[in-house]
């Protein structure tokens, strides 16, 4: 069982319509609501977009690995 983690700093995203948050890590972008991205993921390159800034994550918690977003789309 992964424990959890609090994801301060994170932004909470979602790869499909209506699908799950997941939280990654902006690295040194800026990223606001709504903002487009490209992540590495184990199957290559994944479109997501951001639902949740990193103002709006705090105190949040998430189980799981955290990827960091590789550049804007």
């Amino acid at each position: 069982m992964a424990s959890t983690t609090v994801a301060d700093g994170l932004v909470g995203v979602r790869f499909v319509e209506a699908g799950p948050i997941s939280y990654c890590s902006p690295g040194t972008l800026s990223l606001g609501t709504g903002d487009y991205f490209v992540v590495r993921t184990d199957r290559g390159e994944r479109l997501g977009w951001v639902v949740l800034a990193a103002d709006q994550t705090l105190g949040a918690h998430f189980d799981g690995p955290v990827r960091v977003i590789d550049r804007l789309a």
